[in-house]
């Protein structure tokens, strides 16, 4: 499998661009160091910039391409992973795909920050993006539920804003089960996670949150 890490940064002011590169040299560079530590090739490092004054976006991006089986990428790209460094499955033979992203921080949840189990997935497609989140498992003894008789749940957004995590107003329904309501279940619902992800990712693909 082809994986896309990226690492990006806003710049609110003309004085930010520089210190901003060079922070992301650095990230990149210490990541690149990692993967070739383990054997994994690394494509050219590329860097781009976006300008999008309607919605006051200014940033700066740095990307390599990795090749990889997909039973490494738990070992391999997971650890990587946090604010600053994303990763793209690129999808191989399809000319149409929705891009999954993995984040490095939870999605939703007032007590996200204290939950045992978080994944929070961003499915692209165009300029379509759409947030999957899921917690579970609150306190680290004894855990505590989520929500009303649940351990986990999963809730689905819509993200109006490129590269916005803050504010998301718009939550999408799906078919799937999305609470569980025993502790200690975290392959279970690492697996409604993923069925989640599944489901909004073929309805996107059918126009379903396409907007005129």
């Amino acid at each position: 499998m082809k994986i896309k890490l990226t690492c990006s940064r806003h710049i609110e002011t003309e004085g930010q661009g520089i210190a901003q590169t060079l922070a992301i040299c650095e990230i990149m560079r210490k990541m690149i160091y990692r993967l070739e530590d383990k054997g994994i090739m690394v494509e050219a490092l590329n860097t781009e910039t976006w300008d999008k004054p309607e919605h006051e976006v200014h940033g700066i991006r740095q990307y390599v391409t990795v090749e990889l089986p997909p039973e490494k990428y738990n070992e391999v790209i997971l650890p990587l992973i946090n604010q600053d460094v994303e990763a793209y499955i690129i999808p191989e033979g399809m000319i149409r795909e929705v891009y999954k992203i993995e984040k490095g921080w939870a999605g939703h949840h007032v007590c996200a920050h204290m939950c045992q189990f978080r994944r929070h997935t961003e499915l692209i497609l165009d300029a379509l993006h759409i947030t999957v989140s899921t917690v579970g498992m609150i306190g680290t003894h004894n855990a505590n539920r989520v929500g009303t008789d649940r351990y986990y749940e999963t809730m689905v957004f819509l993200t109006h804003r490129e590269y916005d995590n803050s504010g998301l107003p718009e939550t999408i329904s799906f078919s799937n089960s999305w609470a569980i309501g025993k502790p200690d279940e975290d392959y279970q619902a690492n697996a409604m996670h993923e069925a989640i992800a599944t489901e909004i990712s073929e309805r996107m693909l059918q126009g379903e949150y396409e907007r005129s």
